[in-house]
């Protein structure tokens, strides 16, 4: 990870040695102003180059504004010839959609009385942008270099860890996309399609959504599971209705429920799946289309056979068919992009490698828990060889 350190110079000089040390020693790659003191002036465009370059932002804020240069770019909340360069790097951390950790002097820390901004224009203007980050960012406090290296390394740790979070969420199959399979007659080409679409892209979807707004048939919820994993990357189906989500099925069970009810689905199973698909993804699917409507003996535009053995999909439906393997709950986060700690461990406790995350109404996405445990792992045991080599 590329980390941006922000602060006034001379006044937080120990502060900010003590911090690239740590972060340095934890293995990430730190970028700072220490980086341009060969330059007779720092030069304001490769600061916000920089900062645009780094994965994390870190500003660490006592009572000093910062010089103010007389040119500068447009940025939301800067105005040139008024804001100081470290504004400057908050504000383009803000822009580039960069994390943003603040770490706040503490107000009745004793602090030299020459490092604190006398000159009313440039106290004001560190009291507004303080008072800004307490309003707008969750921020923490420091007195001592020691306990600033500790606060910001604990939070650059959690800020990896959500990070990690963010790369594992899968974005499931919108259930409006798949809508017309459900349409309630012959099982055309045309009917087929959004299953075409999900088996045949560049990166086959792990999970889909339905919503049961929609008259959902077994047979077709059903073929959804299985031609989406037997040629697709298909794992999960999230289910909602109109009262919000109902739970969430594997596409393995729902294959191997839905056989025992229907015969035609066991006999679709042995006699088509089984056969190996070809090269051509969107010839296979045609062809198990196919060989599905054959065991319905089911004739063009003919919806008779279907409907004949179809039951409705409903959430009393599905409880009944899949039990326990029918998961109900989500983990409730309000944001994933300020998950905790507690939040990580309660997506590692969620009894199923596919963890469906809500913001207490509506689903947002999957987190991999398997591969979110891989990729925590890793990173543990390289901050430990790293820590190991550096000491």
């Amino acid at each position: 990870m590329r980390i941006y350190i922000s602060s006034t110079f001379e006044d937080l000089l120990e502060h900010r040695s003590a911090v690239m040390q740590i972060l340095r020693q934890l293995g990430y790659e730190v970028v700072a102003m220490e980086d341009y003191v060969a330059a007779d002036a720092i030069p304001l465009k490769k600061v916000l180059e920089d900062v645009r370059s780094c994965d994390l932002y870190v500003g660490i804020f006592a009572w000093r504004y910062g010089y103010v240069p007389e040119k500068g770019p447009r940025l939301k909340g800067a105005k040139p010839g008024e804001t100081s360069i470290t504004e400057y790097e908050y504000r383009q951390a803000l822009a580039a959609k960069r994390p943003v950790l603040a770490f706040l002097l503490e107000e009745r820390a004793p602090w030299p009385v020459h490092f604190i901004d006398r000159e009313p224009k440039s106290a004001v203007a560190v009291n507004k942008l303080r008072t800004e980050l307490q309003r707008q960012r969750l921020v923490s406090y420091f007195t001592t270099p020691d306990q600033l290296a500790a606060r910001v390394s604990a939070a650059v740790s959690t800020a990896g860890m959500r990070a990690e979070v963010q790369k594992q969420l899968i974005a499931p199959v919108s259930a409006q996309l798949i809508e017309t399979f459900t349409d309630q007659s012959y099982l055309s080409d045309s009917h087929t399609m959004p299953i075409m679409e999900l088996v045949a892209s560049r990166r086959p979807p792990q999970a889909a959504t339905i919503n049961l707004k929609t008259t959902w048939w077994s047979t077709r919820l059903f073929l959804l599971a299985a031609l989406g994993q037997k040629l697709g990357s298909l794992e999960r189906i999230l289910v909602f209705d109109e009262e919000g989500y109902i739970g969430m099925v594997s596409a393995t069970s729902i294959r191997s429920t839905l056989r025992q009810i229907h015969k035609e689905a066991d006999l679709f199973e042995k006699r088509i799946l089984s056969q190996a698909p070809s090269s051509d993804i969107r010839q296979t699917t045609e062809k198990y289309i196919n060989g599905w409507n054959k065991i319905l003996k089911a004739e063009p535009g003919d919806s008779g056979p279907e409907k004949r053995i179809a039951e409705t999909v409903t959430a009393p439906n599905l409880r009944l068919w899949f039990g326990e393997a029918l998961l109900t709950t989500s983990v409730q986060l309000d944001d994933l992009k300020m998950a905790s700690a507690v939040d990580l461990l309660r997506i590692m406790d969620y009894p199923n490698d596919f963890v469906p995350v809500s913001d207490g109404q509506d689903l947002l996405q999957l987190v991999n828990k398997a591969e979110l445990a891989n990729k925590l792992a890793h990173s543990s045991i390289k901050e430990m060889l790293d820590r190991s080599y550096v000491g």
